[in-house]
């Protein structure tokens, strides 16, 4: 990936992807990219280096913890009980369906 123009929303949703897992306690590599300088960031999708970050289990099941169990507490205690339960599984939909596309296009239409 060398030499590749990096466009500057996919320098946007990684910060944003980031951010968001870090928001529900991702520890990983990347963790703090989301407080580096756009060239930084640039220079990680160049190198490819966000690949394995974005497609790792870790990183999938705090991105998606929240966007998928968020809305469940407006609810009575035995449903939220059942969505949550529900929700938890449904992150490794997505880390399975990001594994053989753009990640950073994949996630842009979820990133706020």
């Amino acid at each position: 990936m060398e030499g590749t123009r990096v466009e500057a929303r996919d320098v946007t949703v990684l910060r944003m992807a980031i951010f968001e897992a870090e928001r529900c306690d991702y520890d990983g590599p990347g963790k703090n990219w989301h407080c580096w300088p756009d060239e930084n960031l640039a220079e990680v999708i160049a190198r490819g280096e966000h690949l394995p970050v974005l497609r790792s289990p870790e990183f999938a099941r705090k991105f998606w913890h929240l966007k998928l169990t968020g809305g469940t507490m407006t609810q009575p205690r035995d449903l939220i009980t059942n969505r949550i339960t529900a929700d938890l599984d449904r992150w490794k939909e997505h880390h399975t369906a990001i594994q053989n596309v753009d990640p950073l296009e994949y996630l842009d239409p979820f990133i706020h």
